[in-house]
C-alpha cells in the first residue's frame, strides 16, 4: 500500500509532485477564461480552496463555481465566482505549500490512523481478497488505495470530531519540519480520535487511476 502524506481532501497522492500534477491537469483542461464545468472538478477545486490560508475569507461569500483566467503575469490560475457575479482570484500553490491549520490537523488525523487502516490493507491482503471494491479487479499491493468511497468521507468523520471537542484549535500538532508528519501532542486525545475513526470509517480498496464517482457503489 502507499505510504502517502499528500491529499486534497479526501484524494490521496504519492507524492507533492503528483499533487501538483493533479491540479494542474485541472487548470490546463479549461482554456483561459473558460468555466469549470465539470462536478468533479468543482468538487475538487472546492476542497483545494478550504486549503488555503485565508479559506476563510475566500469562501465567506457563497460560491456558485470557478473559472480559470490569466493573471497580471499572464500565468493561468482559478478564480471563484460568486452569485452577483464578482471573482475573486486564489492561488493553488499558497494551498498547498502553506495549507491552514484545519488541514494540517486533517494531515495529522490521516497520521494518527495510519496503523488501522495498514491493518485493513493486511487483513485484506492476508485472507485473499485484495481486489478493488469498485471494479472486483485484482489490486497491485503497491499500487492499492484504501478510501472512504463506502460509507462517510474522512473529511466528514474527522470535522465530527473536532466539532465534538470544540474545534479544529482544540487539537494540538507537534512540531514538524515536513507537512503532513506531525502528530497530536495530547496522546489520550489521539486515541479518543482514533476510537472515533474506527467506529465510523467504511474502509474499501481501490487502485490510484479508479475514481469513486464513476461507479454506482460510491457513497
Amino acid at each position: 500500500m502507499p505510504k502517502s502524506r499528500c491529499w486534497i481532501g479526501d484524494r490521496e497522492y504519492a507524492s507533492k509532485g503528483d499533487r501538483v500534477k493533479a491540479v494542474q491537469e485541472v487548470l490546463y483542461r479549461y482554456p483561459a477564461g473558460n468555466s469549470v464545468n465539470d462536478p468533479g472538478d468543482d468538487a475538487f477545486l472546492r476542497d483545494l480552496l478550504a486549503m488555503h490560508p485565508d479559506s476563510d475569507t475566500k469562501t465567506a461569500v457563497e460560491i456558485t463555481g470557478f473559472r480559470t483566467a490569466l493573471n497580471q503575469y499572464g500565468k493561468q490560475g482559478f478564480i471563484v465566482v460568486h452569485p452577483d457575479g464578482t471573482t475573486l482570484d486564489f492561488s493553488y500553490k499558497k494551498c498547498l505549500d502553506h495549507p491552514n491549520y484545519r488541514a494540517r490537523v486533517l494531515n495529522a488525523m490521516r497520521v494518527e490512523t495510519d496503523d488501522d487502516t495498514t491493518a485493513y490493507f493486511t487483513a485484506r491482503q492476508d485472507n485473499g481478497t485484495l481486489v478493488s471494491d469498485l471494479t472486483g479487479v485484482p489490486l497491485d499491493p503497491k499500487r492499492t488505495y484504501v478510501a472512504y468511497f463506502l460509507g462517510p468521507a474522512f473529511v466528514d468523520i474527522a470535522t465530527e470530531f473536532a466539532a465534538a471537542i470544540g474545534g479544529w484549535a482544540e487539537i494540538q500538532l507537534t512540531d514538524s519540519s515536513t507537512p503532513g508528519i506531525a502528530r497530536f501532542t495530547d496522546r489520550v486525545l489521539a486515541e479518543r480520535w482514533r476510537r472515533h475513526h474506527n467506529q465510523y470509517a467504511a474502509l474499501g480498496l481501490r487502485a490510484p487511476d479508479e475514481n469513486p464517482r464513476d461507479y454506482p457503489t460510491s457513497a
